[in-house]
């Protein structure tokens, strides 16, 4: 949950718990989030400030919005170093 008397503001305190969530595997990969609005109810903030949050997760990939369908959970990626090379069969 989010506290409100905290110094980090309530947008990140939002990011952080649904990052939390997919993280921990609670939230699966394209899985859907609540709406703004019932985001906003749940938090006990204003709708913009869970967009905000929302948004900040969109920045980050790890959710992406459908037009008229809702904000999913994204599948995680598969990340590959410098030193890594693969070969067109792989």
């Amino acid at each position: 949950m989010i506290n409100a008397r905290s110094p980090i503001p309530l947008f990140e305190q939002i990011t952080a718990d649904i990052r939390n969530q997919i993280e921990s595997g609670k939230l699966q990969p394209n899985e859907q989030l609540p709406s703004e609005t019932e985001l906003a109810t749940h938090y006990q903030v204003s709708r913009m400030t869970s967009r905000k949050g929302v948004d900040t997760l969109v920045h980050e990939g790890l959710v992406f919005r459908k037009p008229g369908k809702g904000t999913f959970v994204a599948a995680p990626k598969i990340a590959h170093g410098f030193s890594t090379r693969i070969s067109f069969s792989a």
